[in-house]
């Protein structure tokens, strides 16, 4: 038991000394120092559409795990880590729908700086993987599920699954200026 206190201490500590980070990075990549980015009415409309796509989405997951345990099927993953990757695929839908449709940047973003934001969230999540590889928490031998550098994993999937999606979006409206 006390394993797991430590654990869910740590995860905490962590979670709120990263929202700390999250906002002064915010603060350093917003063009006006404010935490919040502001949107037009057009990128208002499609991020909201976004949200309700990445919460029906977190819904169909938590509805197909309900059904799941109902039927007593089992997956060997714990459920605070099924719960945690709900999240994750709710937000990356949300955020996927709002960059496929043009909402890379609100008004007072600054991308060069976001691309740093972006950049060192990445190394960050990097990290705590290449220390469990190291130290051997995370491996092959190693109970991955149990490992905090899951979660890791799961954001950097996030973060890659953005990326390609906005570098096809780039692509294609790289396409659509030479054809226009």
């Amino acid at each position: 038991m006390e394993r797991s206190m430590a654990m869910s201490m740590g995860m905490a500590i962590g979670l709120m000394v990263g929202l700390i980070l999250v906002i002064v990075l915010l603060k350093f990549a917003n063009k006006d120092k404010k935490v919040k980015t502001e949107y037009d009415e057009r990128q208002k409309a499609i991020k909201n559409k976004g949200y309700v796509f990445g919460f029906y989405t977190m819904v169909g997951l938590l509805a197909i795990e309900s059904i799941m345990s109902m039927a007593e099927i089992s997956i060997p993953i714990p459920g605070f880590a099924v719960f945690f990757a709900d999240i994750i695929v709710g937000i990356t839908v949300m955020c996927g729908y709002a960059v496929w449709n043009g909402v890379y940047w609100g008004m007072n973003n600054d991308p060069k700086r976001y691309a740093i934001v972006f950049a060192l969230a990445i190394f960050l999540n990097i990290i705590p993987i290449v220390s469990g590889i190291i130290s051997g928490s995370f491996s092959v031998n190693a109970n991955p599920m149990d490992s905090l550098p899951l979660y890791n994993v799961l954001v950097l999937a996030m973060f890659a699954v953005l990326l390609v999606i906005m570098l096809i979006r780039y692509i294609a409206d790289k396409l659509d200026e030479k054809e226009g």
